[in-house]
């Protein structure tokens, strides 16, 4: 996405990039944001409701877990730590595997491949490229459930670019407390011929049974429906954000360095 020029700053946490991003300490992030196996990456959600950033981009990469440690020998680990998203995408073969193996969650898979190379004890479900960068060697290679498992990153920045032609448009929006107040929004897009591509609620913090919800949108908001649909949804709406419009991910995106 950004070439073999581009520097890289390894950040603990899905939240710490958003606030890297809108500090204006780097210029992009990337984040996960939704998994094919496993469905939304609710921190990534939760952080756009709390930071303000604007989607740049997105990927679509397939994932190959490998579980790694010190020695590479599987019988050293007594611990598997990672992000929750691993450990849930290789459940099964962690419990018809390592069934007593206990695991530990922590903040990303860099950090645990991390742990793993400070301890001989610890195993981590990390990446090929954090086996290179933290000097740690695969016990087993490819220990993810299910084939074709795929996760849709975004970009996040300080703006958005323009009309590519084949876009997408995020929204944060929030609804009326009265009957059909969703429907209301849902039967905006439908009137503009506007296809929603994802729609995905998250509860407001410190607000009890109040949600907000996430919609993707094809197309972007320079085009005329798009912008038209979106102007109706700001008046109707108790909040409304747009979150950006950015170029569709490919599908031959899907290929190349697994993350």
């Amino acid at each position: 996405f950004f070439g073999q020029t581009a520097e890289y700053k390894a950040l603990e946490s899905i939240d710490e990039v958003f606030h890297e991003v809108e500090k204006g300490r780097v210029p992009y992030g990337i984040v996960p944001v939704e998994n094919s196996i496993e469905g939304a990456v609710f921190s990534t959600l939760d952080s756009f409701m709390k930071y303000r950033v604007k989607i740049c981009g997105e990927l679509r990469l397939p994932i190959r877990h490998n579980l790694v440690c010190q020695s590479g020998d599987i019988k050293d680990i007594q611990t598997v730590a990672s992000h929750y998203q691993p450990l849930a995408q290789c459940r099964e073969w962690l419990r018809k595997h390592m069934a007593d193996v206990p695991t530990l969650e922590v903040f990303s898979t860099a950090g645990a491949a991390q742990m793993a190379a400070n301890n001989p004890n610890i195993g981590a479900i990390a990446s090929d490229l954090a086996v290179k960068t933290y000097n740690v060697h695969v016990a087993v290679s490819g220990i993810e459930d299910y084939q074709g498992n795929t996760t849709r990153f975004l970009v996040i920045g300080r703006q958005s670019p323009t009309l590519s032609g084949s876009d997408k448009t995020s929204l944060l929006l929030g609804m009326a407390d009265r009957p059909g107040a969703l429907n209301e929004a849902l039967t905006v897009l439908s009137a503009k011929g506007i296809n929603l591509a994802k729609i995905e609620s998250r509860p407001i913090k410190g607000k009890q049974w109040k949600y907000l919800f996430f919609m993707d949108l094809v197309g972007h908001i320079e085009e005329p429906a798009i912008k038209e649909g979106c102007s109706i949804l700001q008046q109707i709406c108790a909040h409304y954000e747009w979150l950006g419009s950015y170029p569709k991910a490919e599908s031959s995106e899907a290929v190349g360095e697994h993350v």
